[in-house]
């Protein structure tokens, strides 16, 4: 552990009310059993010890912060000058400070060696709570840098799950369109179109799957390679209902690809029935819906929450938090989705080539 975080001192208001609450107690109880003559006595004494406390203090700091012992000269200079101090004004001259504190009916009390004994123990007393306080202020610094530090990794452990289901989601999108490609070049008049499409949807997947920290896409983006997808998975029966104007609004990267690709890959087009992927705004939200008959083998499957619907939620979540609101749901063979995010117009990531 840093020393800059060991010895990271309390703010000075907190030094103020510890003395505060300290001396008021103990003035009080020494006024209780001596009477208000103690008044006297406290308000000479009070500075003293509190410079005892605090010059106590910064020793033991100076001493753990590795200073130099050339620097400690006036610490002597400071314990010299009080003891002489306290020498002059208790046996030098008759005072009113002297007579509250020297019993004059005991002998034992008065020479250099009962003064000595007795300036000992009374600046150890202090400089022993000097010391504590330095030993409470580096506790409460080594408990905070402790819990920061431990914040810090539940913090960056769970952006590092978050990172991983990004990735997983793309993958997983990438990985299913790759195995659709043969099938795709197999069946399309121009199969280099088909292979460009991929190509310019793997460029954009490999560039996402590189990026850190929250990532999200325009909607005029997503498009972009949502008309190159089309091209892949060609279907008229799907429409899409995406208004310009709401190009700049950012969201999750391939969530309308995700979707286009679950619709055909799930839908049931016979007989004429349409599908519909729509964008459109409402208050502060934007609302992301799909409609489309299913398969009656994808039944199963849609009915407990499959085909990435658990993935997808988890993702919009560690993008959206508890602001995203998702519901789906199948009903006579047809299959509802209804996303809703909050507005976002910034991303913390850097924009992404269209190309």
């Amino acid at each position: 552990m840093r020393r800059r975080h060991l010895l990271k001192p309390f703010p000075v208001y907190v030094h103020v009310i510890l003395l505060s609450i300290y001396f008021i107690c103990i003035t009080s109880i020494n006024i209780f059993k001596f009477g208000l003559g103690h008044l006297l006595v406290a308000s000479v004494m009070i500075p003293v010890m509190v410079s005892v406390i605090m010059r106590s203090r910064k020793l033991l700091r100076d001493v753990l912060s590795g200073k130099s012992a050339k620097h400690w000269w006036w610490y002597g200079a400071f314990c010299v000058g009080l003891y002489s101090l306290g020498y002059v004004v208790l046996y030098g001259f008759n005072n009113m400070f002297a007579e509250e504190i020297i019993d004059s009916s005991n002998a034992s009390q008065k020479g250099l060696i009962p003064y000595t004994v007795d300036f000992l123990g009374f600046y150890l007393s202090f400089a022993s709570k000097g010391a504590g306080l330095a030993c409470v202020e580096m506790l409460v610094s080594v408990g905070k840098h402790q819990f920061n530090l431990r914040r810090l990794d539940r913090t960056q452990g769970m952006a590092r799950r978050r990172d991983l289901r990004m990735r997983e989601w793309i993958s997983h999108f990438m990985g299913n369109l790759t195995q659709s490609l043969l099938y795709a070049l197999r069946k399309a008049k121009n199969p280099f179109m088909i292979f460009e499409a991929y190509a310019v949807i793997l460029a954009h997947g490999t560039r996402l799957m590189s990026a850190q920290g929250r990532l999200l896409v325009s909607l005029k983006q997503e498009t972009y390679y949502l008309g190159y997808l089309q091209k892949i998975y060609k279907e008229g029966k799907i429409k899409l209902d995406v208004p310009a104007d709401l190009g700049d609004v950012q969201i999750i990267p391939l969530l309308l690809l995700s979707l286009y690709k679950n619709m055909y890959k799930h839908g049931n087009f016979e007989d004429g029935r349409l599908a519909l992927l729509r964008v459109r705004r409402v208050g502060n939200y934007i609302h992301i819906s799909t409609t489309n008959s299913i398969t009656d083998s994808a039944m199963w499957l849609y009915g407990d929450g499959g085909s990435g619907l658990g993935q997808l939620e988890h993702i919009l979540r560690d993008q959206f938090a508890n602001l995203v609101r998702i519901s789906y749901g199948v009903q006579n063979e047809v299959f509802n989705l209804n996303i809703e995010i909050p507005i976002t117009y910034e991303s913390k990531q850097e924009n992404f080539s269209l190309t």
